[in-house]
């Protein structure tokens, strides 16, 4: 008989009652600690990973010249020396946002600094490597002894960009694999903000990195965002004057950018352009080729009728709230106009009661001089309405702006359930780092991480999946110990469940008796 409901409900038991640390004394100079559940996805092989830290609950910098011995059942199963604990050289790779958001509170700064620090106190034998990323990896640094290109690539790289995490950790881990898995590696990672860019999914990145055996420690910089999904619609000036001074091009730049850096998830926009009259609104989509395309065929020619154009954009944000359904978005217009409105049946004051009534913040980008715009009533659209108004007087500038706006909308955040869910299904230790001025302890403390951190796996002394509960003990000589147990889906036998397989032979019993009982009355 196969057990299957009881199952997970006596793993879960088993599981919390044996995992822990034992202290032997209040006074031990080293501590034990298991990280994460047992692993028996591959049973008979068994996983598990663990870390040395020292009386003050620190990974301890300084390791013992003692012999790591894991027990199964009291029955040793493993052992680590002191000389591979000590000469072995381990391969730490560093993923480094530089991303637009890292410009803010001078973020980019101290975490120069504070990485520059923990790549340092590494171990000299250490190889150490770097990727960079913003919405895509660009800076890639094979794992290597020597820091001085890490140290220059770090002290020289700008803010700038979207944010691809997950494309960035996998460039890494593909980097660590070419370095070879002879050595303990680890992967840590700092960013300050949600991925909006990457192609690679979170779980194709925790995929790869626990099949490489390899512990992804992270590090969320600012606060948590509401991981929100965001609309916007991009209201775009399409008059003769924008055929003016390459105005035309910039914006098809810059517009086209802003699509580029749009989330792969979470975010949807759509396009009205206008002159004389305004263009209707295809719907709401994060079908960046279609959108580009319309971009892409905008020709300048006619009057400005910026009012209406922002009426009817209002008119479509309430129509695809009307529609929708799921957890509301924010919403944003984003105006970009070169001139003075000449042809709108709309006022201003309109405007701005309709987009407060529903919720929606206006950006207005002006460009052009102080003559050619009306600076004073694009930036009341935006301040009454919650959004801002950015003054431009050169087309070549627009790109900048829009990757401004793409940022300060989509990511407000770091997505902290990502980053915690990817350090604990690897082995790896997430910080969360709310002060800029606490980054320098949080990368003091996994330089000493990295290099005490341990992947054990063996064979399993019992390889029978007979359900039965199994104790695992690590000691570090005689200093320390630690327990963790597991269970293994299989056969209810009587040995591992006597309980249990009483009472279900108790039952069959029963169940066989009942007709013959029935007969016996009916007779």
């Amino acid at each position: 008989m196969y057990r299957r409901n009881m199952v997970p409900f006596l793993l879960a038991i088993c599981t919390s009652a044996l995992i822990g640390l034992s202290a032997q004394s209040a006074d031990e100079e080293y501590r034990l600690e298991m990280l994460g559940v047992v692993d028996t996805s591959q049973f008979p092989e068994v996983g598990i990973k663990f870390r040395i830290l020292n009386s003050k609950g620190e990974p301890a910098k300084e390791l013992p010249r003692a012999d790591i011995v894991v027990y199964e059942d009291g029955k040793e199963v493993h052992r680590i020396k002191p000389k591979i604990l000590r000469e072995v050289p381990s391969s730490a790779m560093l993923v480094f946002d530089t991303s637009g958001s890292m410009a803010r509170q001078e973020k980019l700064a101290e975490a120069q600094r504070a990485s520059t620090i923990f790549l340092d106190q590494l171990h000299p034998d250490t190889h150490c490597g770097l990727v960079l990323f913003h919405h895509e990896p660009y800076g890639r640094y094979a794992a290597r002894k020597d820091r001085g290109a890490l140290f220059q690539a770090i002290s020289e790289c700008q803010a700038a960009g979207g944010t691809a995490c997950f494309d960035a950790i996998k460039t890494a881990l593909n980097e660590m694999d070419q370095d070879g898995r002879d050595k303990r590696h680890a992967l840590v990672v700092m960013t300050d903000g949600r991925d909006v860019n990457s192609k690679a999914k979170l779980d194709e990145v925790i995929q790869l990195a626990k099949s490489l055996e390899t512990p992804v420690h992270t590090i969320g910089l600012g606060e948590a965002g509401r991981q929100q999904p965001v609309r916007t619609l991009l209201v775009l000036d399409r008059s003769g004057s924008m055929s003016d001074r390459n105005k035309m091009t910039g914006l098809k730049r810059a517009a086209l950018r802003y699509i580029d850096l749009l989330p792969e998830q979470g975010a949807e926009t759509s396009l009205i352009s206008f002159s004389s009259s305004v263009s209707s609104a295809e719907e709401f989509s994060a079908d960046k080729a279609t959108l580009k395309s319309k971009i892409q065929s905008l020709q300048p020619r006619g009057d400005t009728a910026i009012y209406d154009a922002l009426w009817d954009a209002l008119e479509t944000m309430n129509a695809a709230r009307v529609a929708g359904a799921g957890k509301p978005p924010r919403q944003a217009l984003i105006l970009l106009t070169d001139g003075l409105d000449n042809r709108s049946r709309h006022h201003p004051n309109d405007i701005v009661e309709r987009a407060k009534q529903d919720d929606v913040r206006i950006y207005t980008l002006g460009l052009g001089t102080g003559r050619e715009i009306d600076k004073n009533v694009l930036q009341g659209l935006a301040d009454e309405t919650g959004g801002q108004f950015f003054h431009i007087e050169s087309p070549d500038k627009l790109t900048e702006v829009f990757e401004e706006l793409s940022i300060a909308l989509h990511d407000d955040g770091i997505d902290e359930q990502a980053l915690q869910r990817l350090a604990a299904s690897t082995g790896g230790q997430y910080y969360h780092v709310r002060e800029i001025g606490k980054l320098k302890s949080a990368f003091e403390q996994l330089a000493a991480t990295v290099e005490n951190t341990h992947s054990i796996k063996f064979l399993s002394q019992r390889a029978r999946q007979d359900g039965t509960a199994r104790g695992i003990e690590i000691k570090l000589g005689s200093l320390t110990s630690t327990q963790a147990g597991y269970a293994t889906h299989g056969l209810l036998t009587p040995q591992s469940h006597s309980g249990l397989y009483l009472t279900g032979l108790i039952l069959l019993l029963v169940m066989m008796l009942l007709p013959m009982l029935w007969r016996s009355r009916t007779v």
